[in-house]
């Protein structure tokens, strides 16, 4: 698209964006004539303060060693952390179609730049005393949708769980393994901790205790509102595996209430907002991330507390893999996603440990299985967790401190 063309479609707003990027630029090369400060630390992840990058920040916290750092973090929206800045901790616009002198400066002197999605070092350049370390958000399963690699990657390190998950990883982020270090994720620290007292309010708000079982849905991100950026291929009202539409949702809510079972639905954010996941269930719900941030809960303390994980080719079940607890996996639709988009592993329905369904009925008789725990997968999970997993514990982020010499 020709800038004209980009003036036309975006009009005043996409000039002045254009306009931002172009002093933050400049900003930013003056900025790196300054020294480096060996103590400040840039955090980076798509969900203000999540993830990776979030889970590796809040040990740093609660183990003292932010005492001798100070914590940049790039966050969406300022006025949410307001109350949070401290000598120790600042929080700054992400958004370089804005102006923000102060993010230009740190992301220049800072000496590490730890991120799980976006490496924004990438778009202004790195110095050479400039640590980058990606902790990426996930094992790969799904193939890359990358075309080609950067040249210059400039990325120092890359975080992975395991020999299987670094191979899949360097296929799909396309870098060589020799820049992965296999210390795990820090996010999976939060399935083997103690619970905190925010977990357990958000769990009485839930009501956990009046049910049999808690299942968590996470489906892989298939229909967005956004077309550009949809990999919707089932033209359903949902755009879920198995149940398509909002009558199929309301008589399977019916099955689970007859059963006294909870069914927690985590779809991407783009995804709850569809106009099928507004209406009101007795035993589905709908779980957004703004409903964790309110009670200041991390996903994966969350993900902690359900009995059972359903999903189908999402990378959570790696992570959930660690729990040793049962995972149903819907895969109607295995052929389809295999012709349109495919998988990094030949013959993936062999990792995927757990029964694999292709209707609404079979996912009925998995689920009074498991509400009578039975449980047919242990071992074969244990030998997966065995192939991804070098260090299967809830110690990662102390093995990343040590590694990084924090």
């Amino acid at each position: 698209m020709t800038i004209i063309q980009k003036i036309k479609t975006g009009g005043l707003r996409w000039i002045v964006g254009a306009i931002c990027v172009v002093i933050h630029m400049g900003v930013v090369s003056i900025c790196k004539l300054l020294p480096i400060r060996t103590k400040v630390i840039v955090f980076e992840s798509v969900a203000d303060c999540s993830d990776n990058a979030y889970a590796l920040y809040d040990y740093m916290l609660k183990n003292g060693y932010m005492s001798r750092y100070r914590a940049i973090w790039l966050v969406s929206d300022t006025k949410k952390y307001q109350g949070r800045a401290n000598q120790n901790s600042v929080f700054v616009n992400r958004n370089l179609h804005q102006i923000s002198f102060i993010r230009d400066y740190y992301l220049a002197v800072c000496h590490y730049y730890i991120y799980d999605h976006n490496n924004f070092l990438e778009l202004v350049g790195k110095r050479k005393k400039q640590i980058i370390v990606n902790l990426w958000h996930g094992t790969a399963i799904k193939a890359t949708t990358l075309k080609q690699q950067s040249p210059k990657s400039n990325v120092d390190f890359i975080l992975s769980t395991g020999k299987q998950s670094t191979a899949n990883n360097a296929k799909f982020l396309l870098e060589k393994e020799e820049k992965f270090v296999e210390l795990g994720f820090p996010r999976n620290d939060y399935l083997f901790g103690t619970e905190s007292k925010q977990l357990a309010d958000f769990c009485t708000h839930l009501n956990f205790e009046n049910y049999n079982k808690v299942f968590l849905w996470m489906p892989t991100f298939r229909k967005s509102k956004e077309k550009n950026i949809s990999q919707d291929y089932l033209y359903t009202e949902t755009g879920l595996p198995l149940l398509d539409n909002y009558s199929e949702m309301k008589k399977f809510d019916e099955f689970l209430n007859q059963n006294n079972a909870l069914f927690l639905l985590k779809v991407h954010p783009l995804q709850e907002e569809l106009p099928v996941f507004e209406r009101k269930f007795s035993n589905i719900l709908v779980i957004k991330d703004d409903d964790l941030a309110v009670f200041n809960v991390q996903l994966y303390e969350f993900i902690s507390k359900c009995d059972c994980l359903i999903t189908d080719y999402s990378s959570v079940y790696f992570d959930f893999l660690l729990t040793n607890r049962p995972v149903l996996f819907t895969i109607d639709d295995y052929e389809g996603y295999l012709n349109s988009r495919g998988f990094l592993i030949d013959n993936v329905l062999e990792v995927l440990a757990g029964p694999h369904l292709n209707t609404i009925t079979e996912l009925k008789e998995e689920i009074i299985n498991v509400l009578s725990d039975i449980d047919e997968y242990v071992d074969q999970r244990q030998r997966i967790v065995s192939l991804f997993y070098k260090h299967p514990d809830g110690h990662s982020s102390k093995r990343i401190i040590e590694f990084l010499n924090l």
